[in-house]
């Protein structure tokens, strides 16, 4: 009894024919044909009755395609854990990085791992966040590192927080909004608003609170670079925001006012990956190196 024949069997029994499952399969039915009477040789029993115009699966048959279901379904999971090591033996990794978050990556993780893995060829590319996101659920990207809301979630997708955070607004001196430690959602109706390009999470983020609070202010979608949202914020076009935890570099307080937003914003910071693929030994190492670094600089969500 082979793997191919329980395949051919259980095709059979999904598609209802013979003729259906070898076009499926993609070949000849008399090859169908005699595989399943040779299976049935081999194991002395009538797994399938046929008649002129019919096919009825015996009791034997219809419990050999329940064992032939797990049977390939765990020799298709042998095979992508195969290649989970086949791609540890390469020590290759492709990272993608969201805009703004992650530069501590490059900075400080980068340098260390490829000198402790020399072996390794790690490729690190900065990303759009939904673009991001969306390379990792089509396996464009097995890692990245991002930021989401606290609350996200999606089925195709591993999550690994390593550094709470939270969203911030960002002014100009003796901008009124900055009487408020926390400023109400709704006292943004008037502003307008840089919210970085419709790819961003800050655009998304803004964007649905604002619908679910009421509240219709100018959303300035120009720039993908914060440095550039800081020049509409210095010349007074708009006001901006910035997704803060403890990595983010610090802002000149001579320049800018930042204040929390109430109801707040929390985000969190880590790292994406296939929750149906295994990690590869280099995914894994990389990850733990990254959060063993902020351990040591005394990040306990590390």
């Amino acid at each position: 009894m082979d793997l191919r024949k329980l395949v051919y069997l259980e095709a059979i029994f999904r598609l209802g024919g013979f003729t259906k499952a070898a076009e499926e399969l993609h070949v000849s039915q008399p090859a169908i044909t005699n595989a399943i009477n040779a299976l049935e040789q081999t194991l002395q029993v009538t797994l399938i009755e046929r008649g002129p115009k019919t096919l009825e699966f015996t009791e034997a048959g219809r419990t050999l395609v329940e064992w032939a279901r797990r049977i390939i379904a765990d020799f298709g999971a042998a095979e992508r854990e195969m290649a989970a090591f086949s791609e540890s033996e390469r020590q290759s990794l492709k990272l993608g990085i969201s805009n703004m978050v992650g530069s501590w990556l490059y900075s400080e993780v980068y340098p260390g791992f490829m000198s402790r893995y020399s072996e390794s060829k790690l490729s690190i590319r900065e990303y759009p966040w939904a673009e991001t996101v969306r390379m990792v659920r089509d396996e464009e990207l097995e890692l990245a590192y991002t930021t989401w809301e606290q609350g996200f979630s999606d089925p195709l997708l591993a999550q690994e927080c390593v550094l709470p955070g939270e969203l911030y607004l960002i002014l100009p001196p003796k901008h009124d909004l900055g009487q408020f430690k926390r400023v109400p959602f709704e006292k943004l109706g008037e502003e307008t608003l840089s919210v970085f390009a419709e790819t961003s999470l800050i655009h998304k983020i803004v964007s649905e609170r604002c619908t679910q609070e009421g509240v219709r202010p100018r959303l300035l979608s120009v720039t993908q670079h914060f440095s550039t949202m800081l020049e509409l914020i210095d010349n007074g076009t708009a006001i901006g925001f910035q997704v803060r935890d403890a990595k983010t570099a610090p802002l000149p307080r001579s320049r800018y006012v930042l204040r929390q937003l109430d109801p707040p914003i929390l985000l969190e910071s880590g790292f994406l990956s296939r929750s149906d693929r295994k990690p590869s030994r280099i995914m894994r190492r990389f990850i733990d190196y990254a959060k063993q670094m902020l351990a040591e600089q005394g990040l306990s969500n590390a």
